[in-house]
């Protein structure tokens, strides 16, 4: 009996310590597998978790997008039709500046004082007995008390000039300034468009004197 006892005892333990050993292997692999299923089952969620964000942020990308793309769109026509809208103004402000330019011009030639004309015309010339020429001269302003030289190329011996219609008496009196020109001051009536000029020259050599009217 101590024999086997002692034999049972030593069987018993070694059974014990057998299976302590494989109760204690397996609920380390059973931990292990625990774990592993545990880790892939929270790296499945996080995976799912981070596509579905990923995919939301992805929509929500495209959908801010498309909100800028669209307010761009409208931005780019806004833009194009302030473009018209700035270049037809521009247009118009040129057409207007021509159109007040060319006022302003017309405006100004109105009221630029029109320069003194004087225009002598050949009313009548002789050559015998003497030689004699008549003139109408015309002005296109109003002279009150002119005084009108004459200055011919040729030598003038006498001269006679008053406001048609009126007599010599009117003058102040002819005066010779030299051998081709002759001077007077007209006392009344005014000089003027429908009170023309008249002068009688007589002169020496041949035919064909030029003489020209100063206002003084």
């Amino acid at each position: 009996m101590t024999g086997r006892w002692t034999k049972n005892v030593l069987i018993g333990l070694g059974a014990v310590v057998v299976s302590w050993i494989g109760l204690f292997v397996v609920s380390i692999v059973l931990t292990v597998f625990d774990d592993h299923q545990n880790l892939a089952g929270a790296a499945a969620r996080i995976k799912k978790d981070g596509a579905f964000r990923r995919d939301g942020l992805i929509s929500q990308l495209n959908s801010t997008r498309d909100g800028l793309g669209g307010q761009i769109a409208n931005l780019k026509t806004s833009c194009a039709v302030k473009e018209g809208i700035n270049q037809t103004l521009q247009a118009q402000n040129r057409t207007q500046q021509s159109t007040i330019n060319g006022c302003l011009n017309q405006a100004m030639k109105l009221l630029t004082p029109e320069a003194q004309k004087i225009t002598a015309l050949v009313l009548h010339s002789e050559e015998e007995p003497q030689n004699m020429v008549e003139f109408i001269v015309i002005i296109n302003k109003t002279v009150e008390h002119p005084r009108v030289t004459v200055q011919c190329n040729k030598v003038v011996t006498g001269a006679q000039i008053n406001i048609v219609g009126t007599l010599t008496s009117s003058n102040g009196g002819m005066i010779r300034d030299s051998d081709n020109a002759w001077e007077v001051e007209i006392l009344s009536p005014a000089w003027s468009q429908t009170s023309p000029l008249y002068a009688r020259l007589i002169y020496q050599g041949s035919k064909g004197i030029g003489c020209s009217f100063i206002l003084h």
